[in-house]
């Protein structure tokens, strides 16, 4: 891998995740730092570093953002289910593949996030309920793993905070990654409505928070 070779943004598309994985986002606790009665986001967390391309998982800490970066969450100091081992494993497998080559980052610290955002007749869910940010990090890989009974949840990323230009406006199909330079970019997604009333719908993602 050239560690020279870093992009400032990129729309990829991968084989995909196992079906082990796809079938871990059924088993997910809410995530305990929204909004009084709200349900609509599942999470689990892990932060592994990377040397020289090896992976070793952290000591469990906290998940913490400032209130600049994160208007809805930011300023708590947030701690999270572990993302399971053989997951993870495969996570670590996505990223080394498919994201370092493009980043430079066998020597990084990564946090995988592993999100599913739920929807029904009683309520909306809201990807990214802070709106337009950046995470604080140098780089964002964002992918798709699957969704079901939903529209909305287009992805936008944009230059300019006050700007209404897009750099780029799509909905994201499983199994594709977009990589993006975090320091440059601002980017948000859409809320998630359901299709079919008689069933729930859910858009399930894997964030990757990366210091290089």
């Amino acid at each position: 891998m050239n560690e020279n070779k870093k992009v400032e943004f990129a729309l990829k598309n991968f084989p995909g995740f196992s079906p082990r994985v796809i079938r871990s986002y059924n088993n997910h606790p809410v995530d305990g730092f929204l909004k009084p009665g709200e349900i609509f986001r599942e999470r689990r967390f892990s932060r592994v570093k990377f040397k020289d391309g090896i992976s070793e998982v952290l000591n469990q800490d906290e998940f913490f953002q400032d209130v600049s970066l994160n208007s809805y969450a930011g300023g708590l100091h947030r701690k999270f289910e572990l993302v399971d081992d053989s997951v993870c494993s495969e996570f670590c497998v996505v990223y080394i593949n498919n994201v370092c080559p493009l980043v430079g980052g066998l020597n990084a610290e990564v946090g995988f996030h592993q999100l599913r955002i739920t929807c029904s007749e009683k309520y909306v869910g809201y990807p990214t309920p802070e709106g337009w940010h950046r995470d604080g990090f140098d780089y964002v890989s964002i992918i798709c793993v699957s969704a079901s009974n939903i529209c909305g949840g287009v992805s936008h990323i944009r230059e300019e905070l006050d700007s209404t230009n897009a750099y780029f406006t799509k909905t994201m199909l499983p199994s594709e990654i977009i990589i993006l330079n975090d320091k440059r970019f601002y980017h948000c997604t859409d809320p998630i409505k359901i299709l079919d009333k008689g069933k729930i719908g859910y858009r399930d993602i894997l964030v990757m928070t990366i210091s290089v």
